[in-house]
């Protein structure tokens, strides 16, 4: 537990009114919606867009005792030494009752840096990618391979069912729409 658990926050706050009320959650993957982003960073971003609740959604805060105009946004509050995250790669279309895969590129670094999106500030908010878990095919059916960086050589392996071969930094990346950095382009 203590490896793998963090932290969000969720923040509600009176737009007109003086209220404010924090709710922390445990986790132990970080899910980021990606329908319509390009990267982590624009991930995490939307985590924190605040959703509203005004006219005949207002939200009601139990300490007034009544219906406020409110926003709601989210925030990691605790980060775990070992950092897991989900990309949302499926939705539902309400339309045709299917789920959906989104296939669109998605850029994340090898190297991560959180602390623009954590509440708490006196943590380690750097990271560095170990591992992806891809998957082909459709939201019905389809394959997973995974990618992990050795951790005693940092090389790659690609496993795929019984097949462990060698991968490079760049092929891991361009393979899972990641982002190659400079150093390394």
């Amino acid at each position: 537990r203590a490896l793998f658990a963090g932290t969000t926050v969720d923040n509600i706050e009176g737009i007109s009114d003086t209220y404010h009320v924090l709710r922390s959650e445990t986790v132990y993957t970080f899910t980021l919606p990606i329908k319509d982003l390009n990267s982590i960073n624009d991930a995490l971003l939307a985590l924190q867009a605040p959703d509203f609740f005004t006219g005949t959604n207002q939200y009601y805060a139990e300490k007034l005792d009544r219906k406020i105009d409110a926003k709601k946004y989210q925030t990691i509050g605790t980060l775990p030494p070992y950092l897991i995250i989900q990309l949302s790669r499926f939705s539902y279309n309400y339309d045709t009752w299917e789920r959906i895969k989104i296939d669109a590129p998605f850029e994340f670094p090898i190297d991560l840096d959180l602390s623009d999106y954590v509440s708490d500030k006196n943590q380690i908010t750097q990271f560095k990618l170990r591992g992806v878990i891809l998957h082909s095919g459709t939201a019905k059916y389809g394959h997973y391979v995974s990618y992990v960086a050795d951790r005693a050589t940092g090389k790659w392996r690609c496993c795929n069912d019984n097949l462990v071969t060698d991968i490079s930094e760049k092929e891991v990346l361009t393979s899972s729409f990641g982002r190659i950095s400079n150093k390394n382009a």
